[in-house]
């Protein structure tokens, strides 16, 4: 059994050295929404928001849904500012988006709310992928969130 396994693990090795690529590279390594040459659109109606980011801020805004004990804990904690998060995702070639990672910035907050700012990320609208050379590419974008709909400021 460990002679099997070990055959298999250096057929594994040996196949990602000769090919040269992992499994991620062969899809496609993402690419940084500021090295492209036409960046990402959100595929979202926002009247007069030119800006992909606010656009997306704006949507999430409209569409997250927090429990009262998340808002009571944040406006009680903060002053009734929401924190400021680093939103981060890759825009697949399917226009889907997936590797979602949020970094808690400044101000305190709570895993429910994080959660509902996941949530409300994953059923948004399709984003369009940026492109570079011409070529739509898988595009990795992350910029700054701060919750407005139920903020004081």
């Amino acid at each position: 059994m460990e002679k099997v396994l070990l055959v298999c693990l250096f057929a594994l090795f040996n196949t990602q050295i000769i090919f040269g690529q992992s499994a991620s590279e062969q899809k496609g390594a993402p690419v940084e929404a500021s090295f492209l040459d036409k960046e990402p659109i959100f595929d979202f109606d926002c009247q007069q928001i030119d800006n992909p980011y606010m656009c997306f801020s704006v949507f999430i805004d409209e569409n997250i849904s927090l429990p009262d004990s998340t808002l009571d804990y944040i406006k009680n904690i903060n002053g009734g500012r929401f924190p400021m998060n680093i939103v981060s995702f890759i825009i697949e070639n399917d226009s889907s988006i997936t590797d979602i990672k949020l970094f808690r910035g400044i101000g305190q907050t709570t895993d429910d709310y994080l959660l509902a700012l996941e949530n409300a990320i994953t059923n948004s609208p399709k984003w369009i992928q940026g492109k570079k050379e011409g070529q739509a590419v898988r595009t990795k974008v992350s910029f700054p969130y701060t919750h407005k709909k139920y903020s004081n400021n």
